[in-house]
């Protein structure tokens, strides 16, 4: 039973009960909200909407005008914690790590070459100038087992399966073993396939055109988190983790490392290739400040921080406010016209579109006029500068064969610092 407030007036506060997915019917034609009606706020508010059963759709179009109070909010953060718990999050990551990162990884860094020396053993056949490539390709994951030694009663050694509580009581770490498709091919000082033909070291039943695979071969243990995909208590129900001597209410989301309970403390910080806008509190040399951390997607690479500067303009409000950058491995704050220079902007109107989408915004076009006309004024005087300094160098070696203008130009890319690994 759904008790809803859905008007008001003279007679105060009108109210109705009806069971969920029935009774909207028995609302006034002129209170009901027409159902054919999908305007733009409702399409906002559910983007699936065009996917909604009629009757979801009937219920949530006459509920979209009604009031939502503090009560209802807590009441939505109660159903979530109740249907999630409190370490979804925990678990969530722990999952995209095996299924996507772990597998990422080894693409991204699963590529080798190595190249033997020679040992000048005479009992070894003379190496050659070849080159091993190892690639590894396809992961494999298993639920965590443990190698139990040999006994009377098992001749070889062999894996059993292994649960949390067992490895609380023998001090084990609660893992699983990670495996891995190997491929050899061995490479001549050309870069091709060795034919098996010529070479004594590689079997006569080897394809040059088909390298040699290792299927599954063992790469390590990774820990898993309890009550994650791939835990032996994943979706168990309450009289079976029971049975195995676990808690019903115990949600999971740490691990077992030597028998010993170790959880991991979630960190926040700002997510990759967005940009973040920060007002700076005052008094200080900046009043805003954007700061992006790019990286390539699906790797592995740290991010770069790039961050975009305003000044402040202090106690003169006529002050300009001039905009910089700061780039990576760069000290110093570099005018941001210098830096669209160095990318190739040359002509003002082409900066002023990268910078500026709407011409109309005078304040921000004066506020670049300005830190342009510094910015060229500071241009200009490294370029005077960097003149000065290569005036008499004019006799170097290097220099022969250039006329004035060519010294110059290899003046003015020094001194301003546009060498082609720096950006």
């Amino acid at each position: 039973m759904m008790e809803v407030e859905y008007g008001s007036g003279a007679d105060g506060a009108k109210k109705k009960e009806f069971e969920d997915g029935d009774g909207l019917e028995n609302l006034d034609e002129e209170e009901r909200a027409p159902m054919d009606t999908e305007g733009d706020a409702t399409t906002q508010l559910f983007p699936s909407w065009d996917t909604y059963e009629p009757e979801l759709k009937e219920q949530l179009t006459t509920l979209a005008d009604y009031p939502v109070g503090q009560e209802d909010c807590w009441t939505v953060i109660s159903s979530y914690f109740e249907e999630h718990g409190l370490v979804k999050q925990q678990l969530d990551s722990f999952t995209d790590f095996m299924e996507n990162t772990v597998q990422q990884t080894i693409n991204y860094f699963g590529k080798m070459e190595i190249k033997p020396k020679d040992q000048y053993d005479p009992s070894k056949p003379f190496s050659g100038n070849f080159t091993w490539k190892i690639d590894f390709d396809q992961i494999y994951i298993t639920s965590p087992i443990v190698d139990e030694v040999a006994t009377k009663d098992t001749e070889a050694e062999h894996s059993v399966p292994l649960f949390p509580r067992e490895a609380r009581l023998r001090n084990l770490t609660y893992a699983t073993p990670l495996y891995c498709d190997v491929t050899q091919t061995k490479l001549d000082e050309n870069g091709e396939p060795v034919d098996p033909m010529t070479d004594p070291l590689l079997s006569m039943d080897e394809d040059p055109k088909n390298p040699k695979v290792f299927p599954k071969v063992f790469l390590g243990m990774i820990p898993v988190m309890l009550k994650s995909n791939i835990c032996r208590l994943y979706d168990c129900p309450d009289q079976e983790l029971t049975m195995l001597g676990e808690c019903p209410y115990d949600q999971g989301g740490y691990f077992i490392i030597n028998g010993t309970e170790k959880v991991l403390i979630a960190q926040e910080r700002m997510a990759n290739n967005k940009v973040y806008v920060f007002e700076k509190k005052q008094p200080s040399k900046y009043s805003h400040s954007a700061e992006i951390r790019s990286v390539v997607e699906n790797s592995s690479r740290t991010p770069s921080s790039t961050t975009v500067k305003m000044l402040s303009k202090g106690e003169n409000q006529n002050t300009s406010q001039r905009i910089y950058i700061q780039l990576p491995f760069i000290r110093k704050d570099i005018p941001i016209l210098v830096v669209f220079k160095a990318l190739g902007y040359v002509a003002d109107k082409e900066i002023l579109e990268h910078i500026v989408y709407d011409f109309e915004d005078t304040e921000m076009l004066d506020m670049l006029k300005v830190s342009q006309g510094r910015d060229r004024i500071s241009i200009n005087r490294l370029e005077t500068k960097t003149l000065t300094n290569f005036s008499h160098r004019n006799s170097h070696p290097s220099n022969a064969g250039l006329d004035r203008g060519g010294r110059a130009d290899r003046g003015r890319a020094r001194g301003l610092g546009f060498h082609r690994q720096a950006w």
